[in-house]
């Protein structure tokens, strides 16, 4: 992945995980994600928070960051 896609990715877990948090009020809200881990993306997309050697990509910081941030 390039570093611009890293950065896109991270937005967007990030984007999600906040809609989800700013929901959480209006009732009871979900989030479960598939293949978190690349090796095991499907079709090889790299779609995961942890890359192939199951290290965090900055979408996993992301979300760790949305979280901490609702916690205040």
């Amino acid at each position: 992945m390039t570093p611009q896609s890293l950065d896109l990715q991270a937005k967007t877990y990030s984007a999600i995980v906040t809609t989800l948090l700013e929901k959480h009020t209006s009732g009871v809200i979900g989030w479960n994600t598939w293949h978190i881990d690349d090796p095991h993306s499907s079709n090889h997309h790299h779609g995961g928070l942890l890359d192939k050697n199951y290290a965090p990509k900055p979408a996993y910081h992301a979300v760790q960051k949305a979280l901490e941030q609702a916690e205040r």
